[in-house]
């Protein structure tokens, strides 16, 4: 199929690219780490730029050192699930498509933790449509009998269905 031929095109572009400039991802890591507890609550700019070229290079990262890079994600993750979306939900997205498998544990903590939060089970939602996996149709599927999930609420439907719908690949793998 050619969408397989791109998809698999592209995964290789991804990791020539990632192997290319490792010394710069690495040492953009090296920079950016994230602090343990939130030091500015109020928006800034370049912090926002900075946590999001910083999560830019960890999907590069993933790509020619899978297991140090989840590893780090996964410590990242459990440090900032309580005060940086930003972060866990890159961290969340990153890791779903390097193996969605891996991820029902920090699924299930995510929701735990935020299900009180409908902008953030909006994300849960999201993110789990995004997955770049042939399974992805039967995980919405699933989800839309999840007790968060409300087909009367517009912006459930939207995070699930428009998510899946985005996710070209893996939407035509379903038909």
């Amino acid at each position: 199929m050619e969408l397989d031929s791109i998809a698999k095109s592209r995964r290789n572009l991804h990791y020539l690219i990632a192997k290319q400039f490792e010394p710069e991802l690495l040492l953009w890591q090296e920079n950016t780490k994230t602090p343990i507890k939130p030091t500015n609550i109020l928006f800034d700019c370049v912090d926002a730029g900075n946590r999001r070229l910083k999560n830019i290079s960890y999907g590069y990262l993933l790509a020619i050192q899978p297991e140090f890079t989840k590893n780090t994600l996964i410590k990242i993750f459990n440090n900032v699930l309580c005060y940086n979306m930003t972060d866990t939900v890159a961290i969340l997205q990153l890791l779903l498509n390097f193996n969605y498998q891996l991820c029902n544990s920090l699924l299930e903590r995510f929701y735990s933790y935020w299900k009180q939060d409908q902008n953030a089970m909006n994300y849960w939602f999201s993110l789990q449509a995004s997955i770049k996996n042939k399974d992805v149709t039967s995980i919405v599927a699933r989800l839309t009998k999840h007790p968060a999930f409300d087909f009367t609420n517009p912006n459930k439907i939207y995070a699930l269905f428009i998510s899946f719908i985005k996710n070209l690949f893996n939407f035509f793998h379903g038909y």
